[in-house]
């Protein structure tokens, strides 16, 4: 698994590019297990995929840029792989960095500092989750501790 080093600079323009290479159900989810810490409602929406989802993911990705296919359809797209197209994280933090004028990991960093993020242990691994903890302080500390480590 590659490390994601995030810092005030960084930009998510690859997860995009990155998920659009998947040809196969594996292939995304190797792609998205990459992303797992900041895309983690992503890579569990790919693990609950089987092969036909997957299929109607690549045949219909053009729904979400094609002016031409009914609001429904897209509706019913987004239900099924919305997550994968715009992980939470990534949409709240781009929300955010969009709003100020700052850059995506600035956003990023700022929500970790503030306790809007917290980095939660799932399966020995550290996931940032949207969600303020009850303990902000401590949060701070576990945030910070953990993207000077990485």
């Amino acid at each position: 698994m590659k490390l994601i080093e995030i810092n005030y600079y960084t930009d998510i323009l690859d997860y995009p590019n990155d998920i659009r290479k998947a040809t196969t159900l594996e292939e995304l989810r190797n792609i998205l297990k990459e992303y797992k810490c900041i895309a983690y409602d992503a890579y569990e929406q790919a693990l609950n995929m089987n092969e036909d989802l997957f299929n109607e993911y690549i045949k219909n990705a053009h729904y979400v840029t094609d002016n031409s296919v009914e609001t429904s359809l897209i509706e019913d797209y987004l239900d099924k792989f919305g997550h994968i197209i715009i992980p939470t994280l990534m949409l709240r933090v781009s929300f955010l960095a969009h709003k100020f004028g700052a850059p995506w990991g600035v956003a990023f960093l700022q929500l970790g500092r503030t306790g809007a993020i917290a980095i939660k242990k799932i399966d020995d691994e550290y996931i940032a989750k949207i969600g303020a903890k009850k303990d902000i302080e401590e949060n701070k500390t576990v945030f910070t501790s953990f993207f000077q480590w990485i």
